[in-house]
């Protein structure tokens, strides 16, 4: 952090340091070696000074958890003297130009007793606002004091760094919660979130132990723990869930922080990217990379697999069964993913390591949506052009499995997958009409797939090549769909011939996937409000 040079020539450093050197925490040691540096204290503010002048900023704090009493720890922030020192500067600054009744104080004694001086107060009941300090909003902080003492910004925002409110983002992995801020919230956090853990009977499902498998049918519908066996009409919304399981951010995400890496890296080093066409397939995914940035700001999806649950159908009817209690029964199980959108901010540090690891965790939950899901919107805000754009939605989402989960394979491959993605386009259009081609139409179609098939290397070659099979259709035969009915098709036949939407952005080579369609009607999900993930 930079201070301007208008702000420096207007601190008082030397008044500030002989300050800082005489001041004491009566919750830790007195410093020896300040005592040491009184006499030195005109010295200490002109280096103080010059680092400032030079750009030199703030260095880390230190976090101390000192005894509270007898009644816990509290975590406390030392700053070094330099920083300290600026500080006191800054503060005093303000100070000076706040109203008397703001930048005074009483004693602890007159503020405890003011309340009897009322003339109808016979008793006095004192409370205490928990962890008030780490929880302050800096900004609004920042925005009165700025309205009652007339001061520059400057001087509020230079303050606000200084105690931690602002922290600068070395990648855009990394929070910016800094040290002192996280750990004094996360030590308040653990201890109420304790305190509501322990409660029984708050959640419908929760991490146990099955005692014994059940033997048939007949003894699992008879199993009454909602931990073991749920229905899914008994997944009402506002009930808490808890479930293990293998942490990971949604394809969504992970497709757009991939394409903006992927981008970055090429701007920078293009030559590495210039082999295979890769470097156009990347300019055709930036338009994509740059709409989830914008609509995913501070927001991270999460889709997280079930450890311990399966999804089974009994009688009908869809069930949440843990593995343990099925495990001797002969039933079709599907996995169970649990879904829910967190905040960039509640993370500690870099995400990568959690994020990306699939790394195992304990998921505390509030239902969102009622029941098992089958599909599940991980940019909120992409609703909201719902009517202006049908298909922006299923694009996204679409988007998601494609980049991130299919395969990179030679040009050939490819070429050969959106022809077989083309002839799937076109009989499903057809079907949707209940119309068959003559061999006359057929012959002609062909000749257009084949022509097509060089245009799988980059989003708009393949957007135009799935076009111009629409338009071909409808001359031969004037059959046609509407927007959204064109776009489920399109994605179904991209995904069932294994065709990559952004062919440079996969990772290794693999053949097309065969066997049952993966389509977003093969999962089972619960929508929650993600409240705590843990370990």
């Amino acid at each position: 952090m930079t201070l301007p040079d208008e702000l420096i020539s207007r601190l008082d450093f030397k008044s500030a340091v002989r300050i800082e050197l005489k001041a004491a925490n009566k919750l830790l040691p007195r410093r020896r070696d300040r005592q040491a540096l009184r006499p030195s204290a005109d010295a200490i503010a002109n280096n103080i000074r010059n680092r400032l002048t030079k750009g030199i900023g703030a260095t880390r704090a230190d976090v101390l958890f000192v005894d509270k009493n007898r009644r816990g720890t509290r975590p406390i922030s030392e700053l070094s003297l330099i920083d300290r020192a600026t500080f006191r500067a800054i503060v005093e600054l303000i100070r000076a130009a706040l109203p008397e009744t703001l930048a005074s104080r009483v004693t602890h004694k007159e503020f405890r007793e003011a309340p009897l001086s009322a003339p109808s107060s016979h008793y006095v009941s004192t409370t205490d606002v928990t962890s008030f300090y780490e929880f302050i909003d800096h900004e609004i902080l920042a925005q009165e004091l700025e309205a009652q003492s007339g001061e520059i910004g400057a001087a509020l925002k230079a303050g606000n760094a200084l105690a931690g409110a602002e922290a600068s983002m070395s990648s855009r992995f990394q929070t910016t919660n800094n040290n002192s801020i996280q750990t004094s919230r996360k030590a308040t956090v653990q201890s109420w979130f304790k305190q509501f853990h322990e409660i029984e009977g708050l959640r419908l499902i929760e991490v146990t132990q099955v005692e014994k498998a059940a033997v048939d049918q007949d003894a699992l519908l008879s199993t009454t723990d909602t931990s073991l066996l749920a229905r899914s009409d008994e997944l009402s919304r506002g009930e808490l869930v808890e479930f293990r399981v293998r942490l990971s951010a949604d394809p969504v995400y992970r497709l757009g922080t991939m394409v903006t890496e992927f981008s970055g890296m090429a701007d920078d080093y293009p030559e590495m990217f210039e082999a295979g066409g890769a470097l156009a397939s990347l300019r055709g995914a930036q338009p994509i990379g740059k709409v989830l940035d914008r609509l995913l700001v501070g927001l991270i999806p999460i889709r997280a697999v079930a450890v311990d649950y399966s999804v089974v159908t009994i009688e009908n009817t869809k069930c949440i069964a843990h593995n343990d209690l099925i495990h001797h029964l002969d039933l079709d199980r599907e996995p169970l993913q649990i879904v829910g959108v967190t905040e960039q901010l509640g993370y500690w540090k870099d995400l990568r390591r959690v994020l990306f690891s699939e790394a195992e965790v304990t998921l505390l939950g509030r239902i969102s949506r009622a029941e098992i899901q089958t599909d599940w919107t991980p940019v909120k805000l992409a609703d909201l052009f719902q009517e202006t754009v049908p298909g922006l939605v299923a694009q996204i989402n679409e988007a998601g499995r494609s980049g991130t989960s299919v395969p990179q394979s030679t040009p050939d491959s490819n070429g050969s997958r959106l022809g077989a993605a083309l002839g799937q386009y076109a009989d499903a259009i057809l079907a949707h009409k209940s119309r068959e081609l003559t061999d006359a139409e057929r012959d002609e179609l062909s000749l257009t797939m084949t022509a097509l098939q060089d245009r799988s290397g980059s989003v708009s070659d393949q957007h135009g090549a799935f076009a111009a099979i629409r338009s071909r259709v409808a001359e031969l035969t004037g059959v046609t769909v509407g927007a959204r009915r064109e776009l489920a098709i399109r994605e179904q036949a991209r995904v069932s011939s294994g065709l990559p939407l952004f062919p440079a952005l996969a990772t290794s080579t693999s053949s097309a996937p065969s066997g049952k369609r993966a389509t977003v009607d093969d999962e089972n999900l619960i929508d929650v409000e993600i409240i705590a993930i843990y370990w």
